[in-house]
């Protein structure tokens, strides 16, 4: 909120930053490649070049954080997810590099979530003690 010459700020609205991800480009199963381009023609025509409404593009995703022996260490619950932005690199014929398939997922909000799936308790408030200037 704007006062004077300065900015308050208080809880409120959140704003989830994009994730941008990245799969190899492997014609294997899963195909990843495939998926996201079936996904992305759900959320525009390239026919017409329509927008669909949210509700048949916009799912709920899981992103899990690996440590370096594969164990999970943190999962998050992305709700309506969606591709808002994918890139194929170039198909560069005389390089040998491994082609990757760049996806950026927008998303309403994210809940972080232990490994059984429960929700994760947030830290209980620091009491606030009368009297006692706050920092």
């Amino acid at each position: 909120m704007h006062h004077n010459q300065e900015v308050a700020r208080f809880a409120g609205k959140q704003d989830w930053d994009p994730v941008t991800m990245v799969w190899y480009d492997v014609e294997q199963n899963p195909d990843i490649s495939r998926g996201i381009y079936h996904w992305i023609e759900t959320v525009v025509n390239m026919h017409s070049l329509s927008v669909a409404h949210p509700r048949f593009y916009k799912r709920t995703a899981a992103l899990c954080v690996l440590d370096g022996s594969g164990q999970t260490t943190e999962q998050w619950s992305m709700m309506g997810t969606w591709p808002a932005a994918c890139n194929w690199q170039e198909l560069d014929y005389t390089s040998t590099d491994l082609l990757t398939c760049e996806c950026t997922m927008r998303y309403d909000r994210a809940v972080r979530s232990k490994l059984d799936g429960a929700c994760v308790t947030p830290p209980a408030p620091v009491p606030i003690v009368p009297n006692c200037p706050q920092v």
